[in-house]
């Protein structure tokens, strides 16, 4: 099992909620504004509860990955 975060993020709007995984906060804001760049969410941090300590079975950089890609085909999927 690997320690990962778990960053979770808020639309002011919908109130739909976002969780991503990362080793660092960087990473997970830099998701975050790509998601917010796209024009359909505005995310913000949640003021509590934002960072969690979670655990997965797939390597952290490998998750952090396939979000990072997840999120770059709904790009290219908009364009």
């Amino acid at each position: 099992m690997f320690k990962i975060y778990e960053f979770r993020y808020r639309d002011k709007k919908s109130g739909l909620g976002f969780v991503f995984y990362a080793r660092k906060e960087q990473f997970a804001d830099a998701l975050a504004d790509k998601i917010t760049a796209l024009g359909m969410y505005n995310l913000k941090r949640k003021i509590i509860g934002y960072k969690k300590i979670g655990y997965t079975e797939i390597p952290p950089y490998e998750l952090e990955q396939a979000q990072e890609e997840y999120i770059d085909n709904i790009e290219l999927t908009m364009k």
